[in-house]
């Protein structure tokens, strides 16, 4: 993995779960891309690292489709909530299990405490 997946804020900052979760979106993005071919890096050294961080959702949901090479809504929307260039607004540990992704890869309607459904869900309206 490049530097700017492993830690996009730069070491000097200090390591915290926030770093966690961006770097298990760049473990995501690369577990749920359909492509079969060679390794190829989410944000490698040409100009896709900084075109995501200045970009605008639609930019950055964008960028997720074509790297992950699928339409599926869901699967773009959890790697773009745990790779939020915001280290506050990304998705936290506890809320990541609830992420509609997992209802819909286990072919299962979600289940959700009453009152309790998740909130964070981009609906392709909004980007």
């Amino acid at each position: 993995m490049d530097a700017d997946e492993t830690n996009p804020h730069g070491l000097h900052h200090g390591y915290g779960k926030e770093v966690d979760v961006w770097s298990l979106g760049c473990v995501a993005g690369e577990i749920l891309r359909n492509a079969h071919e060679a390794h190829k890096v989410l944000f490698g050294k040409d100009d896709r690292f900084r075109k995501y961080a200045t970009g605008n959702r639609r930019v950055q949901f964008g960028i997720l489709e074509r790297y992950i090479q699928t339409d599926n809504h869901f699967r773009v929307d959890i790697v773009y909530q745990l790779l939020h260039i915001d280290p506050q607004r990304r998705l936290i540990l506890d809320k990541i299990p609830t992420h509609p992704f997992f209802a819909f890869w286990l072919m299962e309607k979600p289940r959700f405490p009453k009152g309790k459904a998740y909130q964070g869900l981009l609906s392709p309206r909004q980007l």
